[in-house]
């Protein structure tokens, strides 16, 4: 079928958060399932267009401009629309996230909101992504709703059995300010954590993964169990941000974490590991509106009744040494 003067569009309006990114990116979001190739070719065919005009494929688009998909047969099926990850796996859309005050209880809890980002107190049990993940539980942003583009979501991981502080975009501006700050190692992350063995001084720990990257994490013992099984419980700093890094490295570096079953050999069936991001500090120089220097997450009860129990009670005090 050819382009015909007479042919039929729907037209999209772009939004603040839209400008200056390419065409081809911003219509993946309405074709997800169209392969990249018939996208170029429907741009350059002039099935797609701005402003009724035809652009290239790497065009950028202006805040303001409108996107015409064209009514085609073979697009019906897959127009929708824009859509991330777990809406293009077929759990629906999310709502768009109301402003602050007008939330109603989340499945956790909401250490801070501020214009540009959103940070979380993640519980034990439920993943960052996927099926029952805080990607789909939590709703999208207003800007995000304003948006052809751009999706508020998780800006980093944390593992299923870990707790602790993870940071979600609301506007496009907070991603790309704390994307920045990770990349360029400037974000303060610490961990708590208990392992197998007594850790009895500070350690560095250099490894690389399959794939040659680094992960690299600093040890520091806080407190030994003075009886019973030894234990430590530790404050990990970590500079890299890989996939398991800390457990990992805790095995591979012989502490392994007390009850993770996938790196510690001597769990059993049942056992849980205490991991938790603690502190997350953003360093020197300007920050979003409305965020502090430091946010902190206290332990789950959980965690703070096996401190106390291994530990003493005045092991969570020396925490802040």
């Amino acid at each position: 079928m050819g382009y015909n003067p007479g042919m039929q569009f729907d037209r999209h309006q772009t939004g603040p958060d839209d400008a200056d990114r390419r065409l081809d990116r911003i219509v993946r979001r309405f074709l997800p399932s169209v392969p990249l190739s018939s996208v170029y070719r429907l741009i350059r065919k002039g099935f797609i267009r701005v402003g009724g005009k035809r652009v290239a494929p790497d065009a950028t688009v202006a805040e303001g401009a409108e996107i015409w998909i064209a009514r085609l047969p073979e697009l019906a099926e897959s127009a929708r629309a824009p859509a991330t990850g777990p809406e293009a796996a077929g759990t629906g859309p999310r709502a768009p996230m109301p402003e602050p005050g007008a939330r109603a209880a989340p499945p956790h809890g909401v250490i801070i909101e501020c214009p540009d980002l959103l940070v979380v107190d993640k519980p034990v049990g439920v993943p960052v992504h996927g099926k029952g993940g805080l990607d789909t539980l939590i709703p999208q942003s207003r800007a995000a709703r304003d948006s052809l583009s751009f999706r508020s979501g998780p800006l980093h991981r944390l593992d299923r059995g870990t707790s602790g502080l993870i940071v979600f975009s609301k506007t496009l501006a907070g991603a790309r300010w704390f994307s920045g700050r990770i990349s360029r190692h400037e974000c303060d992350k610490l961990y708590l954590g208990i392992v197998v063995g007594k850790l009895e001084g500070p350690r560095e720990w250099y490894d690389e993964t399959a794939d040659g990257k680094p992960m690299i994490t600093f040890a520091e013992p806080v407190a030994l169990s003075p009886s019973g099984p030894e234990r430590t419980l530790v404050r990990f700093r970590i500079v890299t941000g890989r996939k398991h890094q800390i457990r990992f490295q805790c095995a591979r570096h012989g502490f392994p974490l007390e009850g993770d079953g996938r790196y510690n050999t001597s769990a059993k069936a049942g056992d849980v590991y205490f991991l938790h991001a603690w502190r997350l500090s953003f360093g020197t120089g300007e920050r979003p509106e409305g965020l502090p220097e430091t946010l902190t997450s206290p332990l789950p009860a959980p965690f703070a009744a096996r401190v106390s129990a291994l530990f003493g009670k005045g092991a969570l005090a020396r925490l802040e040494s």
